[in-house]
């Protein structure tokens, strides 16, 4: 009687964890994952195309001329992570950081978000990129002149590839703090 009475007592403190536990992680993992890195990834972009967008709105002469865009785009490569665009006030690329987009240079680029940014507002987005054959997080910030006017877009795009691995590396942590807390909480009940 005392055997069963016993187990009894250590089942009824042990199981309310092995389920509440697990679920919290799995509740933890969404949370950080939709409401924290994945915001905060999204503005990072446009923050950095904010910051391109305001230096190139001083420099008129890239808006016209692709080949001083492409220098320009050339000058920041060593220090994005990301692909980086350069658009005129039409949607026309006239210059990037990803080799792979030469033969679409002078092309009219179709995008989510396209409509708002030519309307003059910031868009992002995150969707399936077929050119880069990914999925990927997009920002896109009009760039406006001195006097007013626009002059183009500045697009920026990380894969989503990378933030996955992130994700992954996060996940097994969160997995294995539950489950040493999963272990200590047994061995305690």
């Amino acid at each position: 009687m005392l055997n069963t009475l016993r187990r009894r007592l250590i089942l009824s403190h042990v199981l309310p964890s092995l389920i509440i536990v697990p679920l919290m992680g799995i509740a933890l993992i969404y949370v950080l994952e939709t409401q924290v890195l994945l915001p905060s990834l999204t503005h990072e972009l446009v923050e950095e195309a904010r910051l391109t967008a305001e230096i190139a709105g001083n420099r008129a002469d890239i808006w016209h001329e692709p080949a001083q865009a492409q220098k320009f785009v050339d000058r920041q490569k060593p220090y994005l992570t990301e692909r980086m665009m350069l658009l005129d006030s039409g949607g026309h690329l006239l210059a990037s950081s990803d080799p792979t987009d030469a033969e679409r240079l002078g092309k009219q680029l179709d995008f989510p978000g396209l409509a708002n940014v030519l309307a003059g507002k910031s868009s992002t987005s995150i969707f399936y990129s077929q050119s880069l054959s990914a999925e990927v997080a997009d920002a896109a910030v009009p760039v406006v002149g001195p006097n007013g006017q626009a002059l183009g877009i500045v697009r920026v795009t990380y894969r989503m590839g990378n933030v996955y691995s992130q994700f992954l590396r996060l996940r097994y942590l969160i997995a294995g703090v539950l489950a040493v807390g999963l272990f200590l909480g047994a061995t305690v009940g």
